[in-house]
């Protein structure tokens, strides 16, 4: 069928002014705090811990209005801090270990939690923190082998959040570049990389848009995007039993990941349970709005778990839900963003505050007071 003159030059004109709008809102974006893309090295099983390229500057902001900006770079290591890692036996080292939290590309570095540590001890003592957004509980034993390997760590903290229990099992995520528990030949949960990583030369070249990144990150359509992905990978999920007994196996299964963490997390630290200490986050909405956490919510159901399985253990631990609840009692200062729900720079130093007056640290490590 031929198309008739008029008709095609209102597709052309229809074409070309999309183009054009798309143009101005690129060009726009360009000069707006767009959350960065962070290009990562090659995850393999010869390379297998994920960092981001050495000296990578990124901004960071969140929601349609750029909440939360910062700007920050990695260092060599490929870890968000303004100085290198450096390898010095004759000092004292602690290690922060976590995901995004401790990332904190939202913040600016001397308000995070490791460097407001750095500072606190003193010159003697170096605080180290490694994170990446994203990074589950399982790939914190790699984060904490490669600090054992690399640092020798005299001290950890680990710093556990919501949703870091189900997704250290590859049935809940399975990002390429993490590792997750899967039972070995021996039926024991190990953290294993489900899948090597190596940069996209497409996704690389189309986070060069500001406007692609606009959409994905702060418009938050990166949720949308990863669910899809995974729904894709596990097809048969998506036929989802009755609620109840789904949960109660999530439930079992996250237990069960928590067992193997605890388990394993000395010899990959390479420190006694003693030395080292996991905090673990509160339900901050809820200290907000000075709620009862249902007994059946699955986050409070796992952070007390680890609680208990911990301290039995022997490790030293840190609930931060009575912590940041007295401080809002106190200071009704919110501890995260409008648009972001991570720690903002006030709760990285309510967390600072609490660890420092936990008796935690060993006490060589503590400042001393002047006299």
């Amino acid at each position: 069928m031929k198309l008739s003159k008029p008709f095609f030059l209102a597709v052309v004109t229809t074409g070309l002014s999309a183009f054009l709008c798309l143009l101005v809102l690129e060009i726009m974006l360009h000069f707006m705090p767009v959350n960065s893309y962070i290009p990562l090295e090659p995850v393999t099983k010869e390379d297998p811990v994920v960092r981001a390229k050495p000296y990578t500057k990124q901004t960071y902001s969140a929601g349609w209005y750029f909440d939360a900006q910062n700007k920050s770079i990695m260092n060599a290591q490929g870890y968000n801090a303004d100085f290198d890692f450096e390898n010095q036996p004759d000092r004292p080292l602690i290690a922060v270990v976590g995901d995004s939290y401790i990332e904190a590309r939202m913040v600016p570095f001397e308000q995070t939690l490791q460097q407001r540590l750095n500072v606190a001890l003193g010159e003697n003592v170096d605080v180290y923190g490694v994170g990446v957004g994203g990074a589950p509980m399982s790939q914190y034993l790699m984060f904490a082998q490669m600090m054992r390997d690399k640092y020798h760590p005299d001290f950890m903290i680990v710093s556990i959040v919501g949703n870091d229990f189900d997704e250290s099992l590859p049935q809940y995520k399975n990002a390429p570049r993490f590792h997750y528990f899967v039972e070995d030949e021996n039926g024991q949960l190990k953290p294993s990389l489900i899948g090597e990583y190596r940069p996209s030369f497409f996704k690389e070249l189309i986070s060069r848009s500001a406007l692609v990144r606009y959409l994905y990150f702060n418009l938050n359509l990166s949720n949308t995007v990863n669910k899809a992905l995974f729904t894709l990978r596990h097809k048969e999920k998506t036929q989802e039993k009755e609620t109840q007994k789904t949960d109660q196996v999530r439930i079992s299964e996250s237990q069960k990941a928590i067992d193997a963490f605890l388990k394993l997390l000395p010899e990959y630290a390479g420190l006694s349970k003693r030395r080292i200490l996991i905090t673990v986050d509160a339900h901050r909405g809820h200290i907000y709005k000075d709620q009862k956490i249902p007994e059946d919510d699955y986050f409070l159901t796992m952070r007390t778990y680890l609680l208990n399985k911990a301290k039995a253990q022997g490790y030293k631990t840190l609930d931060l839900y009575p912590v940041f609840a007295r401080d809002y009692k106190q200071h009704a200062i919110s501890f995260d963003f409008q648009e972001d729900r991570h720690w903002n720079g006030y709760a990285h130093g309510v967390v600072m505050e609490a660890i420092l007056s936990s008796g935690a640290l060993p006490y060589t490590f503590r400042k001393p007071e002047k006299r």
